[in-house]
């Protein structure tokens, strides 16, 4: 309700402080099927691959980092804490290509905008999900993490993602999330992830990562969509011994350690398997459970 007021709002000053007339705004001969929220593709790229949304948004994101296409008005949003309309005669220049359910934007600067969603009266929320999903693409089969559309309850506590990280300072930090009462910067370190607190920042209005931790998510990503190609480097030996006894309980291993049939059982996946053997093991499986060992032996 805000940023609707806000956007109307907006638009309302810049007719009267420029002299922009409305017409400037109003769209017209927009396509129905291509209405939603988009973020540019090298975005969703660079967000795949860091798990940063504070990286991916300042690696990758030109003039429009969202947008949000309705019957008649297009909006993006400077840094996420200035909005804007788009200009109908750059909006003329824009290119818009179908692929299967994929819709495609190239805007008048060749960047192209892949559509994450047909909600175009909520697109903050819908890229408020869309990165919380990315992030904890992993952790959400833990018993303890759950995710509803914007929001994340880790341990039954909620948090949003401030996505207007200007005034945000910290190093390697993935999501920066306001929870009740609460700011807290997620960095993914290993295999795990923690809350670190925040503290007011040096100058007015900033916002610092504290040395404090918060909360601990122990098993936290590990690159399960490429599995078996695990993430395996870099990591302590618990780290390394979770994760090669991970590949036996994707088959449902049940282990004679009742401490690894306590970490497997909050995963969603981990089904006990009593007829298990090690011909269920791929080759790719076998392979990566011995460079796990050497890491491990090092």
């Amino acid at each position: 309700m805000f940023k609707k007021f806000f956007y109307s709002f907006l638009i309302f000053v810049m007719m009267g402080t420029f002299g922009v007339s409305a017409d400037e705004f109003n769209l017209e001969k927009v396509d129905p099927d291509f209405m939603g929220t988009y973020v540019q593709v090298n975005f969703i790229w660079q967000l795949n691959q860091t798990l940063s949304f504070d990286k991916a948004l300042n690696s990758s994101v030109q003039k429009y980092p969202i947008l949000i296409l309705k019957e008649d008005i297009c909006y993006s949003n400077s840094g996420f804490h200035d909005g804007f309309a788009v200009r109908s005669k750059d909006f003329a220049r824009w290119n818009f290509i179908k692929r299967g359910d994929e819709r495609i934007i190239i805007d008048e600067d060749g960047v192209s905008h892949k559509r994450i969603s047909k909600d175009y009266e909520e697109g903050y929320k819908a890229l408020e999900a869309y990165v919380l999903k990315c992030v904890f693409q992993d952790a959400i089969h833990l018993e303890n993490i759950r995710l509803y559309d914007n929001e994340v309850y880790i341990d039954d506590e909620k948090f949003t993602v401030d996505m207007d990280v200007s005034f945000c300072e910290g190093d390697n930090v993935a999501l920066w999330l306001v929870g009740s009462g609460r700011r807290c910067a997620l960095c993914i370190e290993g295999i795990a992830a923690k809350l670190y607190d925040c503290k007011r920042g040096k100058w007015a209005m900033t916002i610092e990562k504290a040395d404090t931790v918060y909360k601990t998510i122990p098993y936290f990503y590990w690159n399960d969509k490429n599995y078996p190609n695990v993430k395996a480097w870099g990591l302590s030996k618990d780290e390394y011994r979770f994760l090669r006894n991970m590949i036996y309980a994707k088959h449902g291993y049940i282990f004679k350690s009742e401490e690894l049939n306590r970490t497997f059982g909050k995963f969603d996946w981990y089904k006990q398997n009593p007829s298990y053997t090690d011909s269920l093991l791929s080759k790719e499986e076998k392979e990566i459970i011995e460079r796990i060992k050497k890491r491990e032996s090092e």
